[in-house]
């Protein structure tokens, strides 16, 4: 049986194409990072915290990645064992809360927290002024269709009807960026 992969790595070629794009360090912003580990949840529950730091560890840039969690303890310590610490900066607290001291000039969100259609809005309203014409903004647990997971209920049609295209990972990952990019 083949070995399952988190569909947080297929977040990677979105940021490597703004890489290419932008020819410049990006700026990625994260709410939601690992909060258990087990095999299971290697491929699921914030595991993009671990993927996105292989790619600015990676990078010929030195990207700027800060992840918020209102507990960034776990991700801290299994961050520090797979030595890509120094790849991220945590702030923990509300994401709400924290998101109000987040600089402009975002290139990439993931906006990962509480399983709710309402914070994952507010989160958004929050940062929305401080994104390049060019960023992409991506919810996890997005899926339309799955009554369980409804994060994206709000957030999908008010940017699609705002000019963004929507794509899909796994019928679960939002992904949107403006139309008109660059």
């Amino acid at each position: 049986m083949p070995e399952q992969v988190s569909r947080m790595t297929k977040l990677i070629p979105y940021l490597q194409t703004l890489e290419d794009e932008l020819k410049r360090p990006l700026n990625i912003v994260e709410t939601g990072c690992i909060r258990q580990i087990t095999h299971k949840s290697n491929i699921s529950d914030g595991h993009s915290t671990e993927h996105i730091c292989e790619f600015v560890k990676n990078s010929e840039y030195p990207h700027a990645f800060v992840s918020i969690d209102i507990d960034t303890s776990v991700c801290q310590k299994y961050l520090t064992e797979k030595k890509l610490i120094d790849y991220v900066h945590f702030i923990q607290g509300d994401s709400l809360s924290a998101l109000h001291f987040i600089n402009s000039g975002l290139d990439f969100v993931l906006l990962d927290t509480a399983n709710n259609a309402d914070q994952i809005f507010k989160e958004y309203m929050l940062i929305k002024n401080k994104l390049m014409p060019h960023s992409i903004v991506c919810i996890d647990d997005a899926n339309l269709d799955e009554p369980t997971w409804k994060k994206g209920d709000k957030i999908i049609p008010y940017m699609v009807e705002r000019g963004y295209n929507l794509e899909m990972i796994e019928d679960r990952v939002a992904v949107l960026r403006r139309l008109k990019t660059i």
